[in-house]
């Protein structure tokens, strides 16, 4: 979309594809979540999508989404194993940190969008992380957890270890 500065009207640009599964219900409790984020580099507008997994789309602030060859991560769910991506925070490094069904994930990109993962939280069954945020230093990540009524938090390592804060 673009946005009309002086009135605050939406006009659409275009529309890209994303993976056919759409944000479909998963997780005990069952809870969903979908976001699209745009990278503070300026380089990715990254999507998670449920079941699905997480998008990244090719980004320039002039230009748009620039690719329709977006890179997916999966969330790996399958039929016995049920599990989704629902929430995305990118930080200035262009790492992107995933709440999934049970666990927190950190990927960093490469320049083409490549995704690797480079480490991983997990959570009891009972504590769900359904919404990540970063703070503004980007040295502090906080998920809001359903089942477990609880904000779980880590600090960031220069890697995207993540350590647990109390």
């Amino acid at each position: 979309y673009q946005v009309n500065t002086s009135t605050g009207l939406l006009s659409l640009v275009s529309s890209f594809p994303i993976p056919t599964t759409t944000c479909a219900l998963t997780g005990s409790p069952a809870a969903q979540t979908c976001t699209v984020r745009v990278a503070p580099s300026g380089q990715f507008v990254v999507a998670s999508l449920g079941s699905a997994g997480t998008v990244i789309f090719p980004y320039t602030s002039t230009g748009g989404i620039t690719s329709t060859n977006a890179t997916l991560i999966s969330s790996g769910s399958t039929q016995s194993n049920p599990t989704g991506d629902f929430s995305v925070a990118l930080d200035k490094n262009n790492f992107v940190y995933i709440a999934r069904t049970a666990a927190l994930a950190v990927y960093s990109l490469d320049s083409s969008g490549n995704a690797t993962l480079k480490s991983t939280a997990t959570y009891s069954s009972t504590a769900v992380p359904r919404s990540v945020v970063l703070s503004t230093s980007y040295g502090y990540v906080y998920t809001s957890n359903i089942g477990g009524s609880n904000i779980s938090g880590y600090s960031i390592g220069t890697t995207g270890a993540l350590t647990s804060v109390s």
